[in-house]
């Protein structure tokens, strides 16, 4: 069931089951990144004046923002939205720098204050420094401190966690000819990285499969098999991105690999290209007002 809320209120307000195109819908998922919803639905005036007001949606189980609305008219009335999951939300939160002494759960505590998230499973209780000298956001340095204890970051309604994984292992195997239905290799020496784009028939909901339907189930984070031996391709690897239609459940496109680019990575790599007046560097700032300041 996809339902709509109020942002002010937190009540649900509709219902849009009968109006969404099933075909259209799509939840795209990165481990430490991307995490957005789309989809489109049929004209109706009563939901119309509810997706126009300020809301979030709950999709497979997750809370999405409503972040941008296309109406169009061709054979019928449709609207096209896109959404992002309510994380985003932490990017509103600027930080010029951060620094705190503690355990990963103290920092993501501390981090999350003044807002409407909570801290859930930290699975790491080392004591450590961590110290961001740049200007950021919230979001930001939740993604850096993942990174840097090699933890992944997982959502349960408003709760963050940081876990080992957030995905299993439980042998799935994608094969050319079974569930397999096209691949691309990508040897990426820019950025040192080497995956494969996916696109897969998930044959959980297929009837000769019906006693295997729980190891034909594959998640953003889990480890799988891929089979192409006309590439000569058997290797093992991490579903690092997902794309998929929550409703029907049967084609997925998946990214594997065994390296995560964050989201931030680029926009870091930008902002560390081009110096701005005023911003902080790595402690230092240096503005028309003030000068040099440390």
């Amino acid at each position: 069931m996809i339902t709509l809320f109020n942002r002010s209120t937190n009540e649900k307000i509709a219902y849009l089951d009968d109006v969404i195109i099933e075909d259209s819908i799509q939840i795209t998922r990165k481990i430490n990144g991307e995490f957005t919803l789309s989809f489109e639905l049929l004209e109706d005036d009563l939901k119309r004046i509810y997706l126009e007001s300020e809301g979030y949606i709950l999709c497979d189980g997750y809370y999405f923002d409503i972040k941008y609305i296309e109406k169009e008219h061709s054979d019928t009335l449709t609207y096209r939205i896109e959404c992002e999951h309510v994380s985003y939300r932490l990017i509103e939160n600027e930080i010029e720098y951060y620094t705190f002494d503690g355990t990963p759960s103290q920092i993501l505590t501390d981090i999350l204050s003044g807002t409407e998230f909570s801290a859930g499973v930290i699975d790491s209780t080392e004591v450590i420094t961590f110290a961001v000298y740049e200007e950021t956001n919230k979001l930001g340095l939740i993604q850096k401190l993942s990174n840097l204890l090699n933890l992944e970051i997982d959502y349960n309604s408003f709760s963050i966690s940081l876990k080992n994984t957030i995905g299993e292992n439980k042998g799935f195997a994608t094969i050319f000819g079974k569930n397999l239905k096209g691949i691309k290799k990508i040897i990426d020496r820019r950025n040192n990285l080497t995956y494969y784009d996916i696109d897969l028939v998930e044959l959980k909901n297929h009837p000769d499969y019906v006693d295997f339907k729980d190891l034909e189930k594959v998640g953003v984070g889990d480890t799988i098999r891929i089979i192409d031996k006309a590439m000569n391709i058997d290797i093992q690897n991490k579903v690092v991105k997902r794309s998929y239609n929550p409703i029907k459940s049967i084609n997925s496109k998946l990214e594997i690999a065994n390296s995560i680019e964050l989201l931030t990575d680029k926009v870091t790599k930008i902002q560390r290209d081009t110096l701005n007046k005023g911003k902080t560097y790595h402690g230092i700032r240096i503005s028309p007002d003030t000068g040099f300041e440390s």
